[in-house]
């Protein structure tokens, strides 16, 4: 009978100690299930959120670029102001792909200088009139005609829509054209002071080394005196020249004021600026660096636009205040017009009827 209780007992203490096994068990194995669903689930997220972000990620460009773009003038200027915002862009939109040396000043060279260099492949970009580019581009001299624009809202309207006619003309000699800009239309100013035409009989004029500007104050009756645009501030001071033909901002910034006495409000031109880039360079991009190249100088060119309409009216009321302003009523701006209308002969024989009147034809319709 004793060894019946024993049997009994010793059974009930291997039903508990297997019982108690089993329950310390149970949390156990629960934990190490969650734990795999969490590390599942994480798994499952980070995947998830990588896919995504893969997805959403803009695709690198094709390969790297390292550019030169170069100007004659200084930082503080619509030029300097173009191509540092493009450079700003690119190297952004690019995210490093594309790096851009600015050298501005003249440190390439003046403008003959920096645009050999673009047509030989020592520079990738220059910001320049369109004078300058007459340098190149013979055709361009359809934007030195005198007098063509009346205001230079017009020149903003009608620019960009005459580009795709001419940058054809430009790619055939080495360049194209990313967009236009401009320093509004261009003044004089002079040591001796100038209300009639008569008073231009003599009067020595500064202008860049370009035939059509040389023609316009020669027949003016002044006499035209090419210098280059570093020189300009000594041959004013030291009276080898008595005026100079130019925009208002640069007039400004390069000081040209100071040996100055009178602002000559004649709007004879739009300063038109132009930048440009190699085309040899352009038609071997990638279309997406292509097209990258095409929206940021965009959006430089438009910035430019915004700080001409910003800083001419300023920069003008800065002129007035230091030189006795001449304006000129409409009976003297007609015979300005009509003294240098061989000019716009001359160009018209040079570049052609077409570009000429198709020109014209869309000044006429933004009037």
């Amino acid at each position: 009978m004793k060894s019946m209780k024993r049997i009994t007992s010793l059974l009930c203490c291997l039903a508990l100690v297997f019982s108690l096994a089993a329950c310390a068990s149970t949390p156990a194995a629960t934990e190490a299930t969650d734990a795999a669903e969490t590390t599942e689930a994480a798994t499952t997220i980070e995947a998830a959120t990588t896919t995504e972000a893969t997805a959403t990620a803009e695709p690198a460009i094709s390969g790297t670029y390292k550019w030169i773009i170069a100007t004659s003038v200084g930082e503080d200027t619509v030029n300097g102001l173009i191509i540092t915002k493009f450079k700003e862009l690119i190297e952004e939109a690019s995210s490093g792909a594309i790096t851009v040396e600015l050298y501005q000043a003249g440190a390439m060279g003046g403008d003959k200088e920096i645009m050999a260099g673009l047509t030989t492949g020592s520079v990738d970009f220059v910001c320049v009139t369109t004078s300058n580019l007459c340098l190149v581009c013979p055709q361009a001299a359809v934007f030195d005609t005198p007098y063509l624009f009346d205001d230079i809202e017009t020149a903003r309207v009608v620019l960009p829509e005459f580009l795709p006619e001419f940058n054809p003309y430009a790619e055939a000699c080495g360049v194209h054209i990313l967009g236009f800009s401009d320093l509004g239309l261009r003044i004089m100013t002079s040591n001796k002071e100038v209300r009639t035409i008569d008073d231009f009989k003599g009067l020595k004029v500064r202008t860049m080394e370009n035939k059509y500007m040389m023609q316009f104050i020669n027949l003016l009756g002044g006499s035209a005196t090419p210098t280059d645009f570093s020189e300009v501030y000594l041959a004013l001071q030291q009276g080898t020249v008595d005026a100079q033909s130019n925009a208002v901002e640069l007039t400004v910034s390069s000081k040209f004021y100071e040996p100055q006495k009178y602002l000559l409000m004649t709007n004879h031109e739009a300063h038109i600026i132009n930048f440009l880039m190699s085309n040899d360079l352009y038609v071997s991009l990638p279309d997406d660096v292509r097209s990258l190249v095409d929206d940021c100088s965009a959006k430089a060119v438009a910035y430019g636009n915004e700080q001409t309409a910003e800083r001419y009216t300023e920069r003008l009321a800065f002129l007035a205040d230091n030189l006795i302003v001449i304006n000129y009523d409409e009976a003297t701006l007609a015979q300005f017009k009509e003294a240098v209308q061989p000019e716009a002969d001359a160009i018209r024989a040079d570049v052609g009827d077409k570009l000429v009147d198709d020109l014209i034809a869309l000044i006429d319709q933004a009037k």
